[in-house]
Order: C-alpha cells, then sequence, then structure tokens
C-alpha cells in the first residue's frame, strides 16, 4: 500500500540525487539515453524506409517499362531477370535485419 509507494518514491528521490551529482554517473545516464533514443528510431523507421526505396525504385523501373527511352540498356536484363526470380512483394526485410544481426555479434566479438 502507501508504505511500499513511500519506499518507492524516497528510493527515485534518492537515485536522482546521486545522478546529479556525480558527474560520471550523469554522463553515463546521458550517453546511454541518447544511444537507447537512436536506437528505437532506428527501430522504428528502418522498415518504412527501406519500403519507401523500394517503391521509388518499381515507380522508376516501371517508368522506364512504359518509356523504353528512359532504359538504360545495362540494367535492363538485371532488372527484368531479377523480378522473375523473386516475388516483388517488397524488401527482404528479413534478410537485411539478419544482416543487421551478424553485424552486431561481429562488432562485439571485435570489441
Amino acid at each position: 500500500g502507501s508504505g511500499n509507494r513511500s519506499l518507492l518514491f524516497h528510493s527515485l528521490r534518492e537515485a536522482s540525487i546521486t545522478i546529479w551529482r556525480s558527474a560520471d554517473i550523469f554522463k553515463l545516464c546521458a550517453v546511454t539515453s541518447f544511444f537507447e533514443g537512436a536506437m528505437y528510431v532506428f527501430v522504428l523507421l528502418w522498415t518504412p524506409v527501406l519500403r519507401g526505396l523500394h517503391d521509388n525504385h518499381q515507380t522508376h523501373h516501371e517508368i522506364n517499362k512504359e518509356d523504353p527511352s528512359h532504359d538504360d540498356p545495362s540494367t535492363m536484363t538485371t532488372s527484368s531477370s531479377s523480378s522473375s526470380n523473386h516475388n516483388d512483394g517488397g524488401p527482404p526485410l528479413g534478410i537485411v535485419f539478419a544482416t543487421f544481426m551478424v553485424c552486431c555479434m561481429l562488432g562485439t566479438s571485435v570489441f
């Protein structure tokens, strides 16, 4: 009840005082907060960004299909053969995420 609430507020007050009085702890909290904030932004936005890039690529590809004067002969065979080899429902988010995780693992192993 109220005793637990009082103990919680007392603990939070003491922790806040400790953070504000120690420059090192304050810096650690600030860096951690900025890192976590950047991670949340990344986690929330990486799939919409990739889908947007994929949609822009698809639109560009469709324009080139309709008007052959925009076609680049070096990319024409590559894009037509790649679109027939996989489902073109969007970017391969699973492969991208797995690659991110492998890079995180490698980075952790190196450091």
